[in-house]
């Protein structure tokens, strides 16, 4: 489905932070599916993941960017970001989402801004980033004007960014 530039609004859906390490490398994930728009950007990584069957690893400074429909499995271990996105300003799933349940799958749009996001991104701009995501982490859920701003405003941000770098990429 095509979704023009100027119809593209990010909502949070979930945001947390994943400390893979404290698991053990014994740890297993099972293979999921992928129901919205995700990142997952790793401050430490010793794994990777599948995607389609595929093994990419993934070092710290790294984002993963995954698309509605893709299959996942992930490898520890690692420490990460993980931030589930709407990409229409649905936001019906937030606060009670969870991983590994059965959910429909928001549509994969066909945007060239959104096209252009690898499922692997080596990224430049690391610091600003991670403090996108802890922004986002730290405001996502609290309630009120300034923390839904903060939220908001921190989102369209880090996509101009990761736009930005994607782009410079190619």
């Amino acid at each position: 489905m095509l979704l023009p530039t100027q119809y593209l609004n990010p909502v949070v859906l979930r945001c947390s932070r994943f400390d893979g390490y404290a698991l053990g490398t014994s740890a297993k994930y099972a293979p999921r599916t992928v129901y919205d728009y995700e990142l997952e950007y790793y401050l430490h990584s010793d794994g990777g993941i599948y995607i389609d069957g595929r093994y990419i690893p993934f070092r710290a400074g790294e984002l993963n960017f995954r698309k509605p429909g893709q299959i996942v499995q992930g490898v520890p271990p690692y420490l990460c970001y993980i931030l589930c996105v709407d990409m229409m300003g649905n936001d019906k799933r937030s606060g009670n989402y969870s991983f590994g349940t059965s959910e429909e799958a928001q549509e994969r749009y066909e945007n060239p801004l959104l096209d252009t996001l690898p499922d692997r991104l080596i990224l430049r701009k690391k610091d600003l980033v991670a403090g996108l995501l802890e922004n986002i982490l730290q405001n996502f859920g609290v309630g009120g004007d300034l923390a839904e701003f903060r939220v908001k405003s921190s989102l369209h941000f880090l996509f101009s960014e990761l736009f930005e770098e994607a782009i410079g990429h190619t």
